[in-house]
């Protein structure tokens, strides 16, 4: 039994499960007052594998989607959507800023590609 985590309801901090239970821990996140009241842009960010690089995951889900009778897809990619909150106003600004988060850490830019959308 943790040390740190007590049983409680569903207004406290955590819960103990049991033992072959998959998490071990459900931790209750208080957000800072004023969260999502800002005056910058929204990133959506949609990232996909390039063309000719072996989609494992996707051919695992076209399988999985013949097999509960889903008929007529031909191909299953998949990626990754990310969602960034910028406190950023300028467009220009936050493009070059989430370019460069892309080139650097949210993006492998030999296998994957990226498109960016700024909302004001």
């Amino acid at each position: 039994m943790c040390k740190i985590c007590t049983n409680r309801d569903f207004r406290g901090y955590s819960r103990i499960y049991g033992p072959n239970d998959v998490f071990n821990h459900r931790i209750r996140v208080r957000f800072a007052h004023g969260w999502g009241n800002h005056q910058g842009m929204k990133a959506r960010i949609h990232i996909t594998l390039k063309n000719g690089v072996l989609d494992p995951q996707g051919k695992a889900t076209e399988h999985a989607l013949s097999g509960l009778g889903f008929g007529g897809i031909n191909d299953v990619r998949q990626g990754k959507y990310i969602e960034l909150d910028l406190a950023e106003s300028d467009p220009a600004k936050a493009r070059a800023s989430v370019e460069a988060m892309c080139a650097k850490l949210l993006a492998n830019t030999v296998i994957e590609n990226y498109e960016i959308d700024l909302d004001e």
